[in-house]
């Protein structure tokens, strides 16, 4: 209130200082979007099923209102992705049973929401065509006996010499990334370098010598209904600041409405060499002197400095009863001293009294 200036570092993504003791200035009240590169989904698809089509990918036809129809499939979810500005988009993930324990899945999208261009630099897209929101497709294999995944692969779609004409489709064999995990293509906007790379994670890598090895939760084909045990993907929209916290290490951390926790800045503290030294200037605030010595700033809880009690509201320092009691001893001494003064006159007044 008193228009106070409170200084320290700034801090990056990681939480790490930047550059040297500064004001600190709330300059930013938005948390930029980031858009999702890992999409995970774990299902369990009914051993007990039967197969709906010949061909899942072949069916799909992004050209139709429904773009698939509910027959021609065993089981489908969804998950929600961000595209770089924020927005959110539906990846929908079908399954259709093979032969003996394979099933076949596709990767799609809303097919008005496709903006993909041919690889080959025509700038040709399947926008309104039959191939309009068809991204991957695969099969996933499982061991017979035990239920888990055996084998995967993934086909991304990439080009067509006629997109409304499944038979002349491109499929390209994607490869397993750093992490095992193959990944699908997606662009959503449309422009330079907006084609989105996401990880497609069901429970299984590669091992790095083309044998998958599954997670403690994967994929299954159990004899039980098919259903979503857990999907999730990251990234997440822009978000307005609503409040910040300051932790016991002075971290000035941001909440934004998009569920973000960014750190901001660090509250910095200082000591002197001589603490006595340091000149009044009333309202708990002290100036540097040459007797006290340049300030020795630091991180709170290091090199001998304390802590920040966020969220607390300083006691007064007063001695109640001290202060009592020396209320008391000077109504006593102010007594007495006008007993004295009471004394004195009386005296006085006798002295007067006799001499008339």
């Amino acid at each position: 209130p008193e228009g106070h200036i409170v200084q320290g570092w700034r801090l990056d993504e990681n939480g790490e200082d930047v550059g040297s003791v500064t004001d600190i200035v709330l300059d930013s009240f938005t948390s930029p979007p980031r858009e999702s590169s890992r999409v995970t989904v774990i299902t369990n698809l009914d051993s007990d099923s039967d197969s709906q089509t010949a061909s899942l990918s072949g069916a799909w036809d992004g050209s139709n209102s429904t773009p698939i129809d509910g027959a021609n499939y065993v089981y489908q979810t969804t998950v929600k992705v961000y595209d770089s500005l924020g927005s959110t988009h539906d990846i929908t993930i079908y399954y259709d049973k093979g032969s003996g324990s394979t099933w076949e899945y596709i990767i799609t999208c809303d097919p008005s929401e496709d903006n993909r261009t041919e690889t080959d630099g025509s700038g040709n897209t399947p926008s309104g065509t039959a191939a309009a929101g068809l991204l991957a497709r695969g099969e996933i294999t499982f061991n017979a006996s035990s239920g888990q995944i055996s084998n995967l692969t993934l086909e991304n779609l990439t080009d067509a010499t006629d997109w409304d004409t499944p038979s002349t489709y491109t499929w390209t064999a994607a490869s397993t990334n750093s992490n095992g995990y193959y990944e699908f293509i997606a662009d959503f906007l449309g422009g330079t370098s907006t084609a989105m790379n996401i990880e497609f994670n069901i429970g299984t890598r590669d091992d790095g010598t083309g044998s998958f090895v599954n997670d403690s939760l994967t994929t299954t084909q159990f004899a039980s209904a098919s259903t979503t045990t857990f999907q999730t993907a990251n990234g997440y929209g822009a978000g307005d600041l609503q409040g910040v916290d300051v932790d016991v290490d002075g971290v000035v951390t941001g909440v934004y409405s998009n569920g973000q926790l960014i750190p901001l800045f660090r509250v910095a503290l200082a000591k002197f060499q001589n603490n006595q030294g340091l000149k009044k200037m009333g309202g708990n605030l002290y100036r540097a002197t040459r007797e006290s010595g340049d300030a020795i700033t630091n991180r709170p809880g290091t090199n001998g400095l304390g802590s920040i009690a966020p969220n607390s509201l300083e006691q007064s320092n007063v001695d109640i009863a001290n202060e009592f009691v020396k209320m008391i001893t000077t109504q006593r001494g102010f007594q007495a001293n006008s007993k004295i003064i009471t004394v004195t006159d009386q005296m006085l007044a006798e002295l007067i009294n006799l001499k008339r």
